[in-house]
């Protein structure tokens, strides 16, 4: 079996593994560790750490005698925490972890470990994985497990980086040496199946709702900026409520309940069923940040609907901005003077419906959905 080693790094696509050295994690390990490769006294605590790993790659002849080597063989896989009852999230991580070492054991049931009892009883070693969601009841200390630990969220967190020499984290956090930025909506879009991929990929198999009604907003975490444009969309046309949110007028009789709601079981799959009935998806960020993008615009894409979005600029890189409808909760006049062209003229709404859903095809799938070969080549 190959030896794997990770490089933290981002360059042009999402999840890059590299055959060769783990670079040593901190800024502090790898100027005392590099030193006769890079002048200490010329880096700084802003040095990307791509900048980094290129200097390694050019002097790879020399690197063996600067730095320790970090054998990694990947070979088994735990889960830490009660990974089985952690809803629909916690498959994100195995799918990850499995897409790029497929050749692990237990891949598709991880090992259960919950305490250092556990840890004794399996006996894991330092070729093992360890996955873990950032939500889930994980009482280990990151540092009982010998193998690498890798920690998942799909939302922005506080890491504590000092703790777990071999610890990562993946999720939609800046990337540094301990840590991959990698949002929500990619890992989801790697546990659709091949034909629902298919859908978002292949403008000629893009999908079609219905178009039965106006527009759905179906969430659970009823931020304010979300719940004023509800508001503020529903002086267009019936809107209907498909979660827990309603907007912050509560005037029930100008709001209609969808007849498929958001069930949190079933997670987020059950919205793309709800959005086919519906025109427009209103699917804002509850959090608005750089580079974290949810599963929210993908479900309304592969329901068909027109979604209306806002979020991180990012966006504009991974789907077509004339797909969807940008609302700028700043400036909403224009978003909302568009929404009401588009209901009043049916064939303009139709050609925004038909536009390509990703901003530049194959090139975006490679750069932002692969972590395998079988889908974008695995860059």
């Amino acid at each position: 079996m190959a030896v794997i080693s990770l490089f933290l790094t981002r360059r042009v696509s999402l999840f890059v593994y590299h055959l060769g050295w783990l670079l040593l994690l901190s800024f502090k390990e790898q100027s005392s560790c590099l030193g006769q490769i890079v002048d200490p006294q010329m880096m700084s605590p802003t040095v990307r750490f791509e900048e980094i790993s290129q200097v390694e790659l050019k002097n790879e002849k020399t690197r063996s005698h600067n730095a320790e080597e970090i054998q990694f063989e990947p070979e088994n896989l735990y889960a830490c925490g009660s990974y089985g009852q952690e809803g629909v999230y916690a498959p994100f991580a195995k799918n990850i972890v499995t897409s790029v070492f497929p050749e692990i054991k237990h891949g598709e049931n991880p090992i259960s470990l919950t305490n250092r009892s556990d840890v004794l009883k399996n006996n894991p070693t330092k070729n093992d994985l360890l996955i873990k969601y950032w939500k889930s009841s994980c009482a280990l200390h990151p540092d009982v497990f010998p193998g690498v630990t890798l920690e998942f969220s799909g939302e922005m967190v506080f890491y504590d980086t000092t703790l777990g020499k071999r610890t990562y984290y993946i999720g939609p956090n800046d990337d540094s040496p301990k840590s991959l930025s990698v949002s929500f909506m990619a890992t989801k879009f790697n546990l659709l199946t091949p034909s629902e991929q298919e859908r978002i990929i292949d403008h000629s198999m893009k999908p079609k709702s219905l178009k039965k009604r106006f527009l759905v907003y179906a969430a659970s975490n009823c931020r304010a900026h979300r719940e004023i444009a509800f508001d503020a969309l529903s002086q267009i046309g019936d809107v209907y409520q498909g979660g827990e949110c309603w907007g912050l007028k509560k005037e029930r009789s100008s709001v209609k309940l969808s007849t498929l709601r958001f069930d949190r079981d079933k997670g987020s799959n059950n919205n793309a069923l709800m959005y086919r009935n519906y025109r427009f998806a209103l699917v804002m960020e509850s959090t608005i940040s750089e580079r974290y993008i949810s599963e929210k615009i993908l479900n309304a894409f592969l329901s068909g609907t027109v979604p209306i979005w806002y979020g991180a600029p990012e966006i504009f890189d991974i789907f077509n901005r004339q797909a969807f409808v940008y609302y700028n909760v700043s400036d909403p006049e224009p978003a909302l003077n568009y929404i009401a062209y588009l209901e009043s003229n049916t064939t303009a709404y139709d050609e925004v419906q038909g536009q390509p859903i990703l901003a530049h095809g194959v090139e975006t799938v490679a750069k932002y959905f692969s972590f395998s070969d079988a889908l974008g080549g695995g860059q």
